[in-house]
């Protein structure tokens, strides 16, 4: 997963220090708490180029020095409610 922040994102930076951060999603009655690492990703690497093209169509005023963050889920460390599949 991915997100793009602006340029000096307070919230970016705190995520980019802990380095983990807990995801959540709710909707519909279902609620995800997504563990995951966190990083900056380069502006080389192949994610950010895909985050701030797919970004671009919904926001062609994307600033050009936009971050991207990249998130990796640890589905072990990761919960649901109700619980999904049984787990």
């Amino acid at each position: 997963m991915t997100a793009t922040f602006q340029p000096g994102s307070v919230g970016a930076a705190k995520m980019r220090a802990a380095q983990n951060v807990t995801l959540t999603f709710e909707a519909y009655g279902q609620r995800y708490d997504i563990a995951c690492r966190v990083w900056k990703l380069a502006r080389k690497n192949p994610l950010y180029a895909a985050t701030v093209a797919h970004n671009r169509l919904f926001n062609p005023g994307l600033h050009p020095e936009t971050e991207v963050l990249g998130f990796e889920p640890d589905w072990d460390a990761s919960t649901a409610e109700p619980p999904v599949g049984g787990r």
